[in-house]
């Protein structure tokens, strides 16, 4: 067809940083942008805000002021009122009664919580367009109707909509960067694509580069080492957006996929970029153990879901600096057990959480806090466990710290300080889902999408005054419905 030609076309000229840039994009106008890198049908006629787009230069100044700041920082704490400067992307300056030093703007944080802004390291963005579909799914129902009927079908146009919506939902939560283990690869377009609506979205994106979805019944199906050279062609340049590598599962993986596993975490590194792989299904031999015994488990390595983990493969884990990564609403859901969180606590693992799918899960990476947590005070419980329950601020790490290593960009964001990105969020403290308050950090771990205030990216605002900063979010969600309506009624 015309359009999917044009789109091929556009996204392809994309990779040639001097074709299309970041900045450039940003300048056209929503219809343009999405025509242009896209080519659907339908795209606006008009916005009054491009996706993606700030409202302020990068080179103004921007003064959070006056506001209750908990900066995770173990140099600064926590300040009762506080104010947090930024110039660009990057915080110059947190403490109290700080100044413009330049033009700029000042947002008022009376009555505001600060904060970094969370981390999710493990979403697939395009099952968005599924939202729901598997609420009622088992692990093999999900498997069977999601990854090998649907996500065959899926075109670069889907893989977008699925993703820039996905990425809208994580910002308007106040999640401010996500890894997006991306099995909607089904051509080297479709993982640009992906690409493309990230960009555009303004989040801070991991894209996890896997071999396609339906390619999960051949566990040895490796990622083209030349699509990843495309990819990191185009992010090259990016700030916000950086590669990982989704590899497979060890458990059920033939001799042939074990030395592609092997083979790509050997490119990742090659690359300086992390790897993340689901496993820990008990399946098969440990993967734990595999991994340990080839010198493969290192602090570079999230494994998914890891439920049936033993303690072994949890010390082995934590001995090698490799992380963990919970979603605890489908891992509940469709059979896999319930997150191992005191055992990983015990064994000395860095626990992290994620969002998983939200075509069975929620959202909301704050629900998935609450699931962690509640499901092993229940198991304490349970097991007659001794002691107090396990409190709510031990979770802050796992969608901060913890995280913000996962990615290898523990020296960008997860708190806030001078020389990290300004990544920051503002919580309304008079928001009835918050009032009255109990703790600055209880409040940042459980604050609905209501009271997140005000959402910056890189000193870019994309949440203001409780409102997404974007193009036409009604005909996204229009688009949106349209595709699932076509790929689940063919």
């Amino acid at each position: 067809m015309r359009g999917e030609e044009a789109a091929r076309t556009a996204i392809r000229d994309s990779a040639n940083p001097m074709t299309i840039t970041r900045r450039s994009f940003l300048g056209l106008g929503s219809a343009t942008a999405l025509t242009a890198l896209t080519g659907i049908a339908g795209s606006p006629a008009s916005a009054a805000q491009p996706f993606g787009a700030s409202l302020f230069s990068q080179n103004d100044y921007i003064l959070i002021q006056g506001g209750r700041v908990l900066t995770l920082d173990p140099q600064l704490g926590e300040l009762p009122v506080g104010d947090v400067l930024i110039q660009g992307d990057e915080i110059v300056s947190v403490g109290p009664n700080l100044s413009l030093p330049g033009p700029g703007v000042v947002i008022n944080a009376q009555n505001k919580l600060v904060t970094p802004g969370l981390i999710d390291n493990h979403r697939h963005l395009w099952v968005t367009l599924l939202r729901g579909f598997s609420a009622d799914h088992t692990f093999n129902d999900y498997f069977g109707q999601v990854l090998l009927t649907v996500s065959p079908e899926l075109t670069t146009d889907d893989v977008y909509l699925g993703c820039l919506l996905g990425a809208y939902e994580a910002l308007d939560a106040g999640v401010t960067t996500v890894l997006d283990w991306n099995h909607g690869t089904n051509t080297r377009d479709h993982a640009l694509a992906a690409v493309t609506a990230l960009r555009d979205s303004g989040i801070r994106a991991v894209f996890a580069y896997s071999s396609p979805a339906a390619d999960s019944v051949r566990p040895d199906a490796p990622p083209s080492v030349a699509d990843l050279d495309a990819v990191q062609t185009v992010i090259q340049n990016d700030p916000l957006i950086t590669l990982a590598i989704a590899t497979r599962n060890p458990e059920n993986a033939t001799t042939a996929g074990l030395q592609r596993i092997a083979d790509d975490i050997a490119e990742a590194r090659q690359r300086g970029v992390p790897v993340t792989l689901h496993t820990g299904f008990g399946f098969g031999p440990s993967a734990a153990q595999w991994l340990a015994d080839e010198d493969l488990l290192g602090p570079d390595i999230t494994l998914v879901h890891g439920n049936a983990f033993s303690s072994t493969d949890l010390d082995l884990i934590a001995d090698a600096g490799a992380f963990i990564s919970s979603s605890p609403d489908t891992e509940l859901q469709m059979g896999l057990g319930a997150p191992p969180l005191r055992a990983m606590l015990d064994a000395g693992v860095k626990p992290t959480v994620s969002v998983d799918v939200v075509a069975a899960a929620s959202g909301d990476l704050r629900v998935q806090l609450r699931l962690l947590l509640q499901t092993q005070r229940l198991l304490d419980a349970l097991a007659s466990q001794p002691g107090p329950l396990l409190p709510w601020t031990a979770l802050t790490p796992y969608v901060t710290e913890h995280a913000a290593a996962s990615l290898l960009l523990d020296d960008q964001i997860g708190r806030l300080a001078p020389g990290m990105q300004a990544d920051v969020v503002l919580i309304d403290l008079a928001d009835p889902a918050v009032a009255p308050l109990e703790s600055a950090e209880l409040a940042m771990l459980t604050a609905p999408p209501s009271a997140i205030h005000t959402v910056l990216v890189a000193g870019q605002i994309v949440k203001q005054n409780g409102q997404l900063v974007a193009g036409d979010l009604a005909w996204l969600r229009s688009a949106a419905q349209a595709a699932r309506n076509r790929l689940l009624n063919p």
